[in-house]
């Protein structure tokens, strides 16, 4: 036992279990176990939280990281067009650098970008693949969002359903052209949507 403190509250000298440290703690606070360690269980804990897994400096590190970024951090720049719209991160367990690695090794190697397999969903083993940059920015054109008629749907099933050539879709979009529009004007080879009549194509704005 110590000398009592100026409060009068008995302290005892106590060896902390790390065995490097002698702490003095009150009666009371050992009776509460508000003192538990001579402040090396937080610090260890610190060092643990913090350990490197030896992969901070690679490239997968870093595709994960903007990943992450994309998905669930407000202040992101591309964050409205991800976790903002409904498309962040599928599967909590890829907060964990360690957990994504596990799902994602495979197949990965330089060269290739994290791609979403469906663009309208977010992120999880399911829905990613390791892809080129050309596939990639196909997948992203295929799964672009048109409304139409009250249905949304991929811009290419929209080509497909109706009889349209993809490009021409896409291309009188780039120029302004509304959905409506673009998917109700025949194109010059007679196109025109089911249960419609053919009508003069009208000219580009």
């Amino acid at each position: 036992m110590a000398a009592k403190d100026k409060h009068g509250k008995t302290r005892w000298s106590c060896d902390c279990s790390c065995g490097r440290t002698e702490i003095i703690v009150t009666t009371e606070n050992l009776r509460k176990g508000i003192a538990r360690s001579c402040g090396c269980y937080q610090r260890d804990a610190t060092i643990e939280a913090n350990r490197t897994h030896g992969q901070s400096k690679t490239r997968l590190y870093r595709i994960w990281k903007n990943m992450l970024q994309r998905a669930t951090n407000p202040d992101n720049r591309d964050y409205p067009r991800y976790g903002g719209a409904g498309r962040g991160l599928d599967d909590p367990s890829w907060k964990k650098f360690e957990n994504f690695a596990a799902d994602m090794a495979e197949g990965y190697r330089d060269g290739l970008t994290l791609d979403r397999i469906d663009g309208t969903k977010g992120y999880s083993k399911s829905n990613c693949r390791w892809a080129t940059y050309a596939q990639q920015n196909s997948n992203t054109r295929q799964n672009k969002l048109l409304t139409f008629r009250g249905e949304t749907k991929p811009a290419v099933e929209w080509a497909e359903s109706l009889g349209m050539n993809y490009r021409t879709m896409i291309g009188r979009l780039r120029d302004g052209w509304s959905v409506e529009r673009t998917l109700t004007t025949p194109t010059p080879t007679g196109y025109r949507p089911k249960g419609q009549r053919s009508v003069p194509a009208l000219e580009a704005p």
